[in-house]
């Protein structure tokens, strides 16, 4: 049997029962349930229920995109929030927004719609968006919200980058009536044939580092802008 030297030294673990019963997290909504059939849904937003960061600058809102990324890491001189969950849609991000507001985020990057194109139209889509948009609006009137358009796919994927394209201009058209900035990058990673370019592709949808890398170049002088001083 192994046995560290050190064992001794080991401080004694935490009560942590004792300290999960000081956290007081949001009740878990009706609302949500309707959103239980993606099993990491309710894994994930258990935890942000039960695990709240106080206070925080940027809340990074979205699906697996921006799930997949280490935004503390990237973005160092905030205190940052990633929210994102895989195959979340606008609706299942308005349901959760008790966890988001517990955070009182100065600002919120929001990037999400591929999803709900995966079962609806560009113009459900989109009524979707405005919902969302306007349940922030209502539950943090004093946060920025910054919408990055939904990026294109790959040619295998089976959404139709036409339909991206669609809601991206009801998006626009939605983000200038609400005067909320909008960062439409479908242009800068697609390609001649619409489609995501390789290099910033880690998969049919997912971004590789070099996709976060350009996705960043755009959104951290936005985020400049309204946080505070990166001293």
């Amino acid at each position: 049997m192994y046995h560290s030297q050190n064992q001794d030294k080991c401080p004694p673990p935490a009560d942590i029962p004792a300290y999960l019963d000081e956290i007081s997290p949001p009740l878990w909504s009706s609302r949500k349930e309707a959103f239980l059939s993606n099993s990491l849904y309710q894994e994930r937003e258990a935890l942000f229920m039960a695990y709240q960061p106080g206070n925080v600058d940027l809340v990074c809102l979205g699906d697996s995109i921006t799930q997949k990324f280490e935004w503390q890491d990237a973005l160092p001189a905030w205190r940052v929030a990633n929210r994102g969950i895989g195959s979340d849609t606008t609706g299942g991000m308005c349901a959760r927004l008790d966890s988001i507001k517990v955070m009182n985020p100065v600002t919120i990057s929001l990037m999400a719609g591929v999803n709900d194109l995966m079962s609806q139209t560009p113009e459900d889509s989109a009524a979707s968006y405005a919902a969302l948009l306007d349940a922030l609006a209502q539950e943090l009137p004093k946060t920025t919200v910054i919408v990055t358009g939904v990026l294109p796919v790959t040619e295998a994927h089976s959404i139709d980058n036409q339909n991206i394209r669609t809601l991206n201009q009801f998006i626009a058209d939605i983000c200038q009536k609400r005067n909320i900035r909008f960062l439409d990058l479908y242009g800068v990673f697609a390609g001649e044939d619409g489609c995501l370019k390789p290099q910033y592709a880690l998969d049919t949808v997912h971004l590789s580092p070099e996709g976060y890398r350009l996705w960043l170049s755009y959104l951290v002088p936005v985020l400049k802008d309204v946080l505070p001083s990166q001293q």
